[in-house]
């Protein structure tokens, strides 16, 4: 990674309280307003240099708010990426030779623009100027980069490894409290919802889904296929959210690969092929403290009117000689994303590609080609439980990829220059066209259909 520009301005900037207005007579450049301190007699700053950048930040008031000199590695700039040297704060401090300070003022509005205009503070009002001081340090050869970046990847992947654990904690903190609501709704179904209902014909698993038995089926197995016609209502409002009734086509699924939600996997089995029954399914078997759209709110109650098909169309099972898993990766998936959920949450305006992929353009951007480097921001999450496994928003660090080399999903590869530079989106990615039937991880297992918000950088 001897390519990256290791200054963290906006981490700086975020910190920072407005300054006064930039001196007069200081000179200027592409809206940057800056005075250079010469100290002695450096060496002048070429497109092979990697030196070290030391800042402080001041407030109006002249108290240090920020400085690089308290942190665990230095601030080196890169000049031998051609792209750090076409930034306009870089054009300003490479006018400088090693030894010398500067102090540079640029506009906040310059700062906070596009995607960062949410994150502009209140005391940095529109309009104000920015003040930071700036020191050329020592020039760094390749080696001793290179070893500086190791130890601070190394560092990063520690903090990385730390964050996890304190997302591990939470998780589990939330799951206990998950827990803790399911076992109160449970006892809500049995005690108030059944006897004002004058249900007592039910039955209660270990895991707290309750279902009723209408017409016993025949025995389902993990891995198996089913086919299953089913009307979902809201059990304290009893409105409908979805059924595919009204579409006369039923869901299809395997049984215990993850694809539906928990009170599925485990109650279509209990009513068996063939047969008919009803789920009442606490929120933590649901869609969690999640939700799922506006019809479904964090940790609402869900009950399933259920009828698993006897046997698949004849036609299907003749036309198709694929393994269930397959079938349904092919398939299914397509017809779940658009027909159900992108329905239940009210997502109209989306488009779909001939591969299957769907996409909704929050922001068009400009073209881009094959063979071209991006950066990207990204959020990924789970469409059926709507976890998110990995953000790049939170570790603040888009990724770097290039169109068209096959190094990520097929549902980046075609999704990401549709959205285009500079542009957002989302991206709904059957497994087909992310990790297929192997899956990725215990966050991703297989045939899961991946759900992306992307934003792709502007150079």
């Amino acid at each position: 990674m001897v390519h990256k520009f290791i200054l963290l301005f906006t981490f700086f900037i975020i910190s920072l309280s407005v300054s006064a207005q930039f001196e007069e007579g200081m000179k200027e450049h592409k809206g940057i307003h800056y005075e250079i301190h010469q100290i002695g007699k450096g060496q002048p700053l070429t497109d092979s240099s990697i030196v070290q950048i030391q800042m402080k930040v001041f407030n109006a008031a002249d108290s240090l708010l920020q400085s690089t000199y308290t942190e665990d590695f230095p601030a080196l700039l890169n000049l031998r990426d051609s792209n750090n040297r076409k930034m306009p704060l870089v054009e300003v401090l490479i006018k400088g030779k090693i030894g010398d300070s500067l102090t540079v003022f640029t506009s906040s509005d310059s700062i906070y623009q596009g995607y960062n205009a949410s994150m502009r503070p209140d005391f940095i009002p529109e309009g104000s100027w920015i003040r930071q001081e700036f020191q050329l340090g020592k020039n760094y050869t390749l080696e001793e980069y290179e070893e500086v970046m190791a130890l601070m990847q190394q560092r990063q992947q520690e903090k990385q490894d730390e964050y996890m654990k304190e997302m591990m904690a939470q998780q589990q903190e939330m799951e206990r409290k998950s827990d803790s609501i399911s076992e109160l709704q449970v006892k809500y179904i049995e005690d108030t919802y059944f006897v004002e209902k004058e249900i007592t014909e039910y039955q209660k698993t270990e895991s707290g889904l309750l279902y009723l038995v209408e017409k016993q089926g025949t025995e389902i197995n993990e891995g198996e296929k089913v086919s299953v016609h089913y009307k979902g209502t809201v059990l304290k409002t009893g409105e409908k959210f979805d059924s595919s009734y009204d579409r006369e086509n039923p869901i299809e699924f395997t049984i215990g690969q993850g694809q539906v939600i928990k009170g599925w996997d485990e109650g279509i089995p209990l009513i068996g092929r063939g047969g008919k029954g009803v789920l009442y399914i606490p929120s933590n078997l649901a869609y969690g403290s999640q939700g799922a759209g506006a019809a479904i709110q964090p940790n609402e109650m869900i009950v399933f009117e259920v009828e698993v098909v006897d046997e698949l169309e004849e036609e299907q099972q003749t036309t198709s000689q694929k393994d269930p898993n397959t079938y349904y990766i092919d398939d299914n998936q397509e017809d779940y994303i658009e027909n159900v959920y992108l329905k239940l949450n009210n997502i109209t305006d989306y488009k779909k590609t001939e591969s299957g992929l769907f996409y909704k353009i929050e922001k068009q951007g400009t073209p881009i080609k094959k063979g071209e480097k991006l950066r990207v921001h990204y959020e990924g999450t789970t469409l059926m439980t709507g976890e998110q496994f990995d953000s790049s928003f939170d570790r603040e660090k888009p990724i770097e990829i290039t169109i068209g080399e096959n190094n990520f999903i097929d549902g980046w590869e075609e999704g990401i220059p549709l959205i285009g530079k500079g542009g957002k989106g989302t991206l709904y990615i059957p497994a087909k066209l992310a990790y297929g039937e192997k899956g990725l991880s215990e966050q991703i297992p297989p045939n899961s259909i991946l759900i992306y918000r992307v934003e792709i950088l502007e150079d």
